[in-house]
């Protein structure tokens, strides 16, 4: 298996090979938003849950 990344080069869009590391600056929202209520947290559970499903059956058909 081979991983690609199609990245913006001067010159176009390019396939490059292999792991690169990557940086981000991100800052901490949480004091800007209200705390997440039980039924957020349930939708989210849920959200993730049927994201492993569909990344298994993906897997499971090539």
């Amino acid at each position: 298996m081979k991983l690609l990344r199609i990245v913006w080069s001067g010159f176009g869009w390019r396939e490059r090979e292999g792991l690169e590391l990557g940086l981000a600056v991100v800052r901490d929202l949480r004091d800007r938003r209200a705390p997440a209520s039980a039924e957020d947290i349930e939708r989210f559970e849920v959200d993730v849950l049927a994201g492993f499903v569909l990344a298994l059956s993906t897997t499971r058909e090539n």
